[in-house]
């Protein structure tokens, strides 16, 4: 009978020590893990990076798993709460926000053979986890903090890699046993960069519809007879960076905000002739602090896109010297990032 008991004792015991547990001091078993710098290249706008962990540290830290069956010898991946985490990443005048949050990969749990033997940190570089991303338009929301283009920065999320919890009432509560405290923070540094908005204007030509002399100090504005001018947009991020506008500066020097005739009183030229330019409806008058709006910071902007200019143009004199002639001048269009 006393052996029989024996027999039964020493099974229970074995039943209720199934489970992994972290070796070492409390500041090992609640060791934080940090990651080396990921690369994200935001021109993708939403994507993922898939990564293995990397236990490789001057730490040695080490787990062991209890033969026995009752609780499983697993040790899980997920992670932290609240895990969304917004960021605006400033590169000079040019900014974006981004999100990012993290996943474990499938299987999020990694099973160890019940040997007693003390295993390194390193067996658990098989846990993998995905680091997404998603860069936002016309966001509104509260960020975490600000970071220069491609600047290291530590997530406050993490992931948490864990034994699973003793199941046992009684036979997990002494400092040995009790492996419910036992966790590693495993912490994420990003370096995230990316291609600034930009919108360029290349030279080009309209051509105003011919007047009639006698009609010189009346005519209106007309819109030329060719293509309106355009300007070229590239936003790999399909969102603007900054706010995109652009102004007019007078090449042919301007008399108020008359452009004048760059072909003076040369033969075939009508003299002291000039042009009066109006875009969207507004009279253009050649100063800086005159903005047109492209685009606002955080706004959709699809990338190799054309803007259109709604130019027209009307004849204006500045001198007594006027004939039947051709009228020729330059305007320069200046594109600004704020």
């Amino acid at each position: 009978m006393r052996i029989l008991l024996a027999l039964i004792s020493v099974f229970w015991i074995f039943q209720a020590h199934a489970y992994c547990f972290y070796n070492g001091t409390e500041l090992d078993q609640d060791a934080q893990i940090e990651a080396a710098p990921t690369p994200l290249d935001l021109a993708t706008g939403d994507s993922y990076e898939t990564k293995s962990m990397n236990f490789s540290s001057d730490r040695k830290l080490s787990f062991t798993c209890i033969p026995s069956s009752k609780t499983p010898n697993q040790i899980t991946l997920s992670a932290s709460q609240d895990n969304n985490e917004y960021y605006l990443i400033e590169n000079g005048v040019h900014k974006l926000y981004v999100r990012v949050w993290l996943e474990p990969e499938n299987p999020a749990f990694l099973n160890f053979p019940a040997d007693s033997a003390s295993h390194p940190s390193t067996e658990l570089d098989s846990f993998k986890y995905r680091l997404n991303y998603s860069v936002q338009r016309n966001f509104s929301g509260k960020t975490y903090r600000t970071a220069e283009l491609n600047g290291n920065i530590r997530l406050d999320s993490y992931l948490l890699v864990k034994p699973v919890a003793c199941n046992t009432d009684n036979d997990c509560k002494s400092p040995f046993l009790d492996n419910a405290n036992h966790q590693y923070k495993y912490y994420i540094n990003i370096r995230p960069t990316f291609t600034p908005t930009t919108c360029t204007f290349n030279d080009q030509e309209i051509d105003i519809p011919s007047i009639r002399y006698q009609d010189l100090d009346k005519s209106d504005y007309l819109y030329p007879t060719s293509d309106q001018p355009k300007l070229q947009c590239n936003s790999t991020l399909g969102v603007a960076t900054s706010n995109i506008s652009y102004h007019f500066e007078a090449i042919s020097s301007p008399i108020g905000s008359i452009l004048q005739n760059e072909l003076g009183t040369e033969p075939g030229s009508a003299g002291e002739v000039g042009f009066l330019l109006m875009n969207h409806g507004q009279n253009i008058t050649a100063y800086p602090s005159q903005k047109f709006n492209l685009a606002r910071f955080g706004e959709a902007l699809q990338n190799i896109s054309s803007v259109q200019l709604d130019l027209k143009a009307r004849y204006a004199s500045y001198g007594n010297k006027v004939y039947s002639g051709r009228v020729q001048s330059k305007v320069k269009v200046v594109v600004d990032y704020d």
